[in-house]
């Protein structure tokens, strides 16, 4: 978000404005100012423009036109001598404002006769926050979160909800914020706080409605992968399909759009892509993100609403592509397994969310995690156990190896294609339990 002009009071004539560099000024004393003489007359108004032109510096810039001879000028803040110019200056910048009003005057001279006098009033502001969003996560607790980016170091951080005062925070705090509103209308603001002067307030708007008790169901989905050992080179994919459950009333629902947000093992997988899946049929909008700690999508099928996605079928909605990270397995017989998953709360931005979107509200799913195998190229080596033959010792294993143990006769000998499911290597398979007495 752009920052905040100040608008300044101007006298006169308005002025372009500029900022002058490589100032030379000197200190007024207070007693520098002659002092005008009672007939005197009222000099003429000098045009002057006092405002902000670069809030983020926290300074005020004063410029002014003036074509008559001058031979100095001097500058009074607040009623307090600032400093003096040389008569070819028509600009200054006042670098150590405090926040609030301050009151500015700029007086011509011609020796010790006023030439001109123009004066000007501007609202040092602190700069304000950036970047506020506000997400109802579970709209039947009525919960927003808020979260947005700081633009300079505050006192505090003041979050409102209208003119009510909600939390007080500090300064520095630019993460995320849980706070209770009422279902209806919202309208929230975060402000920053210096010296008790707030800064111009930035938030959002909206309104918080109950979402219809409706179910839908996000699975992510891995295909087998394959890494070679002689580099630790590799590759798997995982997809995200999405369905809406049967049982929900007036099923099937239009859906306008769907948010994702996965996460991985960052010691195994790094991502690489991620697609529209083959379920989605040229959305109007598809964004995907790769982060440092995960995958979020954002898609719109319609900006109009006129077409939506139909999810009375399990449909394909994304596919990510990823990479193994190669230390470790360089050399490796042995596959890996690993997970991949959802986690609310992904983005660099505003929180993304797992979400289906239905009739202009947000409904949450049901999330299934995908459990990601990778295996070597050329196959594992033996091990004994592996029943799977993954090169991965699991509890899937253990159910092999009973499936085995009642299909069976437990103690025939065995061959080699059961050699794994002899553990203690004893020419039968069974399960062995150990025990220990104290």
């Amino acid at each position: 978000m752009a920052p905040t002009r100040h608008s300044a009071l101007v006298f006169g004539a308005a002025a372009c404005l500029a900022i002058l560099a490589g100032l030379t000024v000197s200190p007024l004393a207070p007693e520098s100012p002659p002092v005008a003489h009672a007939d005197e007359p009222k000099p003429p108004v000098l045009p002057l423009v006092v405002g902000q032109v670069d809030p983020p510096d926290g300074t005020i810039d004063l410029t002014w036109t003036w074509s008559a001879p001058v031979t100095r000028w001097t500058i009074v803040r607040d009623e307090e001598p600032l400093l003096e110019l040389p008569a070819r200056e028509r600009a200054y910048q006042d670098g150590e404002p405090d926040f609030g009003w301050r009151k500015y005057q700029v007086t011509g001279w011609d020796g010790d006769r006023r030439v001109c006098v123009g004066a000007g009033a501007t609202r040092l502001l602190p700069v304000p926050v950036a970047a506020v969003f506000c997400t109802q996560l579970d709209p039947e607790l009525a919960t927003v979160v808020v979260e947005w980016r700081n633009t300079m170091i505050y006192d505090e951080i003041r979050v409102y909800r209208r003119k009510e005062l909600l939390e007080t925070l500090p300064g520095t705090q630019q993460a995320t914020v849980s706070t209770g509103v009422p279902i209806g209308k919202l309208e929230l603001a975060v402000v920053g706080v210096i010296d008790g002067v707030e800064s111009p307030r930035v938030g959002c708007r909206g309104s918080l409605r109950s979402t219809p008790d409706l179910r839908f169901d996000l699975k992510a989905v891995a295909k087998v992968g394959k890494f070679d050992p002689a580099t630790g080179e590799g590759t798997i994919t995982v997809s995200v399909t999405a369905a809406e459950n049967p049982s929900n009333p007036g099923f099937p629902h239009e859906v306008q759009g769907l948010q994702l947000a996965t996460d991985y093992d960052r010691s195994l997988l790094t991502p690489v892509s991620i697609e529209p899946g083959a379920g989605l049929s040229s959305p109007d909008f598809f964004d995907g993100q790769l982060l440092p700690d995960g995958i979020t999508v954002g898609v719109v099928m319609d900006f109009h609403g006129a077409v939506t996605l139909d999810l009375s079928s399990e449909k394909e909605v994304a596919v990510a592509t990823y990479e193994t990270v190669v230390e470790g397995l360089v050399g490796s017989k042995s596959g890996i397994r690993t997970t991949v998953g959802f986690r609310n709360g992904l983005g660099t931005g505003p929180p993304i969310e797992n979400l289906v979107v239905v009739d202009g509200q947000s409904v949450r799913p049901t999330l299934t995690e995908a459990e990601v195998l990778i295996l070597p190229e050329g196959g594992v080596e033996f091990r004994r156990g592996d029943l799977k033959a993954d090169g991965v010792l699991t509890l899937d294993d253990v159910g092999f190896l009973v499936a085995t143990l009642l299909a069976f006769e437990a103690m025939a000998p065995l061959d080699d294609c059961l050699d794994a499911s002899d553990l203690d290597d004893d020419g039968s398979a069974e399960i062995v339990i150990a025990s220990s007495q104290h």
